[in-house]
C-alpha cells in the first residue's frame, strides 16, 4: 500500500500534517511529518 507519496495526518496543533508511511500495524499507523523528519507519529 505505501508507495512513499506523503499523506494527510491529523495532528493535535495544525490540524493536519503532509507525512510519509513509516510502519503499519494492526490498528495503528506510524507518520513521520515532511517538515520535521525524524518526528514519527503514531495515529
Amino acid at each position: 500500500m505505501e508507495d512513499g507519496k506523503p499523506v494527510w495526518a491529523p495532528h493535535p496543533a495544525d490540524g493536519f500534517q503532509l507525512g510519509t508511511i513509516v510502519d503499519i500495524g494492526a490498528d495503528s499507523l506510524s507518520i513521520e511529518p515532511l517538515k520535521q523528519k525524524g518526528k514519527v507519529s503514531d495515529l
